[in-house]
């Protein structure tokens, strides 16, 4: 139906052509969405920063590197391409992707301005060509460098570390202290990986941090008692009394636990 009333257009701009293309992506149709990205160049259309992000992902899904690799001689001929982030970030995950580490690396050393998402890009890249101990490596630096992980970075270290302990130990090594985000954040890559020894640390930290906060308590609680470990459960249970801490309304008992 889209692609219909797409055809029907009297008058399109590259905007609608980015929509058309991101639309049949999105509906797992990229063989046509390809197709309507090399119809709109034949058209005299030149793609914008938009139109790279939209294709890279599905020449990595489509294993089509000769189309990839035009996409990057063509930002490569701007300088507006050049120092787009959302390009490059694109770009390392294409090759990484289609296994040119080497080129994933490349591109993202020589982008001028680097996002959270561009390390995220970078350190996935590690973890999916079995580079786990560079990812690590890379998230040391990133670290260092100031920039603050999210969800997506602790998903990719994750990925990365050989076991839950290794993960721990990393953060806890940071140039900063880890604060309360940060092990939030840790917290929600775990539910995403699966990791429960790894979230149990999290919240254990997330309590420590925020005594106050009625919400991590019932956390760890949970956590707790998805093990069936009821001794624990108990010992949240008494903490809470001892700390005069109150179950916030709407969140799930603790006595409902056993």
């Amino acid at each position: 139906m889209g692609l219909h009333l797409f055809r029907q257009m009297s008058e399109r701009s590259i905007v609608s052509w980015n929509i058309m293309i991101s639309c049949l992506a999105q509906s797992g149709r990229d063989s046509e969405a390809l197709g309507l990205f090399h119809e709109m160049k034949d058209q005299g259309f030149n793609p914008d920063d938009a139109t790279l992000v939209i294709v890279l992902p599905i020449c990595a899904r489509l294993g089509a590197v000769e189309v990839g690799q035009w996409i990057q001689s063509y930002a490569e001929s701007s300088v507006f391409f050049r120092d787009s982030v959302s390009v490059g970030n694109a770009l390392v995950d294409f090759h990484s992707k289609c296994g040119v580490l080497e080129t994933a690396k490349k591109v993202f050393n020589e982008m001028p301005q680097k996002s959270v998402i561009s390390w995220n890009a970078m350190i996935s890249a590690m973890a999916f060509n079995g580079k786990g101990e560079l990812g690590i490596e890379l998230f040391e630096e990133m670290t260092k460098a100031g920039i603050c992980p999210n969800d997506a970075t602790f998903v990719a270290v994750l990925s990365s570390c050989a076991h839950a302990g290794e993960a721990y130990d990393l953060i806890r090594s940071m140039p900063e202290k880890p604060n309360a985000s940060l092990w939030g954040s840790l917290l929600g890559a775990c539910r995403t990986h699966g990791d429960m020894e790894l979230a149990q640390l999290a919240v254990e930290e997330l309590v420590n941090l925020e005594p106050w906060n009625s919400g991590n308590y019932v956390l760890l609680s949970n956590i707790y008692a998805e093990e069936e470990r009821w001794d624990k459960v108990e010992e949240v249970r008494t903490m809470m009394k001892e700390r005069s801490i109150e179950k916030t309304p709407g969140r799930v008992q603790l006595d409902s636990l056993r």
